[in-house]
């Protein structure tokens, strides 16, 4: 795949193909938790280096999310738990937009 990197005025758009296919119930969880853990590990690492750039923050606004990212992985593995004990299968599609902004 060609990523279009061209300076023009108008805004580019890139779609990512990340995930897309059928899983088997075991490498749908895995495939889940690993996308929302990468999120939950970037947003600490962020909030450690805002912490340590000024130790008076104290980084509300990241922690605020990984809050929301904890809440989502923990609802999520439920939903998936009660989809896998009623046999359901799994498609996953999922593709990352990525807009150049100025």
């Amino acid at each position: 795949m060609k990523l279009n990197d061209d300076l023009v005025a108008e805004p580019v758009v890139t779609n990512v193909n990340l995930v897309n296919g059928k899983f088997t119930k075991s490498e749908t969880s895995d495939i889940i938790n690993a996308l929302i853990d990468v999120k939950i590990k970037f947003h600490k690492v962020q909030r450690l280096q805002q912490w340590e750039s000024d130790h008076n923050n104290p980084g509300r606004e990241v922690s605020s999310r990984l809050q929301e990212l904890e809440e989502i992985k923990a609802s999520t593995k439920e939903w998936l738990a009660v989809q896998i004990a009623n046999g359901r299968n799994f498609s996953i599609v999922g593709d990352l937009k990525i807009i150049v902004e100025d």
